[in-house]
């Protein structure tokens, strides 16, 4: 609701008979400092559950944001939104903080490893706005380390823009941050 609140109040662009919006706008950029004290939270918070929670699998959910600004109106929204649809099966654990560096929440589920990673690879492939999730599935048995996409013989993430290996295109500069944050947009608009 508070997304159409926004756009219905927000002044947007018509590119091809279809609204384009900015899902960044109003949003604060944030240090690589700030970002990099959000990993080491990130890491402590999984540590935290795989410890209370040794038998079960241990999911971190954050938005794949590239560049500086990674928290607006609209990326809470998308975030929420998501979230509810990913918490559906998870167990009673559910922690969710709206970060500088972007909302995120950490789920228990009481399942195998590899089948919880292939539901969350699902999920970012096949959800209209999956591919803006990083879903991050691990649990003690793998010495907390996270179930790469590889290693169950998924292919690599796609770039938001080309479609390629996304890392190879951040590696490689590929696309400028305006491509980036257009592609970015579309995903939310067409999403809606």
């Amino acid at each position: 609701m508070i997304l159409i609140e926004w756009i219905l109040n927000h002044q947007y662009l018509f590119f091809c008979e279809r609204v384009v919006m900015d899902i960044f706008e109003g949003g604060q950029a944030v240090s690589l400092a700030e970002i990099l004290d959000n990993r080491y939270w990130r890491v402590q918070m999984q540590n935290e559950l795989m410890t209370e929670f040794p038998e079960s699998t241990v999911v971190s959910v954050k938005l794949n944001v590239p560049g500086w600004v990674k928290n607006s109106l609209v990326l809470k929204e998308v975030f929420e939104t998501s979230w509810s649809e990913i918490t559906t099966t998870a167990l009673s654990v559910k922690k969710f903080a709206d970060r500088k560096t972007g909302p995120e929440g950490f789920l228990v589920f009481d399942g195998d490893l590899k089948m919880i990673k292939t539901i969350m690879i699902d999920f970012e492939e096949h959800h209209p706005l999956g591919r803006l999730f990083d879903l991050d599935v691990m649990n003690l048995s793998e010495s907390g380390k996270q179930l790469s996409r590889t290693s169950l013989g998924f292919p690599l993430r796609k770039c938001f823009v080309c479609g390629r290996a996304a890392k190879e295109c951040a590696r490689e500069g590929r696309h400028s941050a305006a491509e980036i944050i257009d592609a970015m947009n579309r995903i939310v608009g067409n999403a809606e």
